[in-house]
């Protein structure tokens, strides 16, 4: 859509053609629509002309619809060019159509539900099966025991990242770019799990697979143009699969690991804004140390350039705290089923972290990437404690989550729209330094470093 909509515009008085700009929302438009389509106001239901007297008194609407939402801009409403629209007062407003057709009526009612079948569609179903096939084929070559698989899973990558590779280059595709692209990423994997043979320990032939998926992810983030927020992310979490399958080879247990790996991706996370607003190619001003500096950075900086460059930035944050919340979510799905103090205070440390600095996000989907592993690493530790308990343990464990689930109901309804006090802000900030020290606390016991110091010590 252009930034401008050209409509036809109907009102009580006469019929003119005017521009609307498709960013400015309807509120903002009615005044002016009325004041110069109506000129000397609207009559009454008594017949009496009346002067305008506010947004409030006037609606938009379609042929035979209802008042347009006036909270949206003209490209929300999909408002075209050529399109005919109806200014009229609210207590005026047109009537609903009325059909002399049942079978015209039912077909319009049909047509009119956003579910129906349109083009993009039949796009989207091909890219899932597009999708269905590599996966089918991925699956194939799973099996240690097909030959040859590791030259066959070698072809696929290399073909999958040329083919995102121009994809996006030359026929500037960028969903067909991410599909391709992403689906390199397992098959590089298989192709470094290959190297070794079958007979190979599991923890050597991991770090193959992971080192080659990294590789993979690094290569398509710098090959492909388009979605490189989200390859970006991909490379992350298998670098992060790098660092588990080499702590694991150098001799450290799976829980070891994936907890300094939940612990690096949380302490690497508290700098991703700064980072994220590296890689959109934004700069701040330096602080002013005189007053000659006070002088300097005061041009004012283009509108349309920065505005973009901050959705970027938000992108690439998004992005990479959903990196973070997939590392987590994995770590501590090896971590929670660990019996112990240490492994279960590390979770819940964890889980207190993640929780806090969630409500500094304004973001839904930023809000969701640090939630969501709150969640899920939540109810592994829930379900592992109380699974092991006796029977009266068991009890109170489900009447306890009940009566959580009521209070987070409640909590639903009451806490939307309200305002907390100021100082609940420091608070927080208090408990998760708390939580911080406390997961570093429970790290150095996953790893068994009191046993050590205290070996030392004799």
């Amino acid at each position: 859509m252009s930034d401008i909509s050209r409509v036809v515009l109907v009102t009580p008085q006469r019929t003119v053609e005017v521009a609307l700009p498709s960013t400015v929302a309807l509120a903002d438009l009615i005044p002016v629509l009325v004041q110069r389509a109506t000129m000397s106001g609207a009559l009454d239901q008594q017949g009496q002309r009346r002067a305008f007297t506010g947004e409030g008194d006037w609606v938009l609407q379609r042929l035979g619809g209802e008042p347009l939402d006036e909270e949206l801009t003209v490209s929300s409403l999909q408002i075209r060019d050529g399109e005919t629209l109806y200014l009229r007062p609210r207590d005026a407003q047109l009537p609903p159509v009325h059909f002399d057709d049942l079978i015209d009526g039912l077909a319009s009612g049909v047509r009119s539900r956003p579910d129906r079948w349109r083009d993009e569609l039949t796009r989207v179903l091909f890219l899932v099966i597009c999708a269905v096939t590599l996966a089918t084929c991925f699956a194939v070559l799973f099996d240690d025991a097909v030959p040859g698989r590791g030259n066959l899973a070698t072809g696929c990558a290399v073909a999958l990242a040329f083919g995102a590779m121009m994809c996006s280059r030359a026929l500037a595709d960028g969903w067909a770019a991410l599909l391709l692209g992403v689906a390199a990423v397992p098959f590089a994997g298989l192709a470094g799990h290959a190297v070794l043979p079958a007979s190979a320990a599991h923890a050597p032939r991991l770090l193959c697979a992971a080192v080659a998926a990294s590789l993979a992810a690094l290569l398509v983030t710098f090959a492909v143009g388009h979605h490189r927020a989200f390859f970006l992310a991909c490379w992350l979490v298998t670098l992060a699969g790098v660092g588990y399958a080499l702590l694991v080879v150098l001799g450290t247990t799976a829980p070891q690991a994936a907890a300094a790996g939940v612990a690096a991706a949380l302490i690497v996370t508290a700098a991703a804004p700064s980072v994220a607003f590296r890689l959109a190619l934004l700069r701040l001003p330096q602080l002013p140390t005189s007053a000659t500096d006070l002088a300097e950075d005061i041009e004012p900086f283009p509108g349309t350039k920065l505005i973009s460059g901050a959705v970027v930035a938000d992108t690439y944050l998004t992005w990479l705290l959903a990196a973070a919340g997939v590392i987590c979510t994995a770590g501590m799905a090896v971590i929670a089923p660990v019996p112990g103090w240490a492994a279960s205070w590390f979770v819940i440390a964890v889980l207190g972290v993640l929780a806090i600095r969630s409500r500094g996000l304004n973001s839904g989907w930023q809000r969701a990437a640090t939630l969501l592993p709150v969640l899920a690493g939540g109810a592994l530790l829930t379900i592992r404690l109380a699974g092991r308990s006796d029977a009266m343990a068991s009890a109170l464990s489900v009447i306890g989550l009940l009566v959580l689930a009521v209070a987070l109901l409640a909590m639903s309804r009451v806490l939307p729209g309200r305002r907390l006090l100021p100082y609940w802000g420091r608070v927080a900030d208090f408990v998760e330094y708390i939580f911080a020290i406390g997961m570093v606390l429970a790290l150095l016991a996953v790893f068994d470093a009191y046993q050590w110091a205290r070996a030392i010590a004799g």
